[in-house]
């Protein structure tokens, strides 16, 4: 994964520093749901890149639309609607996971956020 987090922390618009800025592997095992539910900010478009789609009944609703993921292809939406996913198929659904700055922002507006929410070494003081 070197290679992939190179290239994901050289994006202009990975949201890098800042505590809703995210990059992950999400795993959606057959049978499984993940409720309706919200972003924490409508500061982000969330990116889904399909790892690994199964054939079958495995989706994605936001905002009342339902979407279905495709291998090794971008589904981009603003996590801050509502969302829920499911996958009845009979294989996991894996996507990667990146957290881009929402277009419509400035860059004078990013610059402020940045500032507002960057991770601070305190944030990641576990003990």
């Amino acid at each position: 994964m070197p290679k992939t987090t190179h290239l994901i922390e050289n994006l202009d618009t990975f949201m890098k520093g800042v505590v809703f800025g995210n990059a992950f592997i999400s795993i959606l095992e057959p049978k499984s749901v993940i409720a309706p539910h919200c972003g924490p900010t409508n500061l982000r478009v969330r990116c889904h890149i399909g790892l690994q789609i199964p054939e079958g009944d495995c989706n994605i609703t936001v905002n009342d639309k339902t979407e279905t993921w495709s291998q090794k292809e971008c589904l981009l939406f603003d996590d801050s609607f509502l969302h829920s996913a499911h996958n009845n198929a009979p294989d996991s659904r894996i996507v990667l996971i990146v957290d881009l700055w929402h277009p419509n922002l400035t860059l004078t507006e990013i610059k402020v956020m940045q500032e507002l929410f960057a991770v601070k070494e305190t944030d990641m003081d576990f003990s």
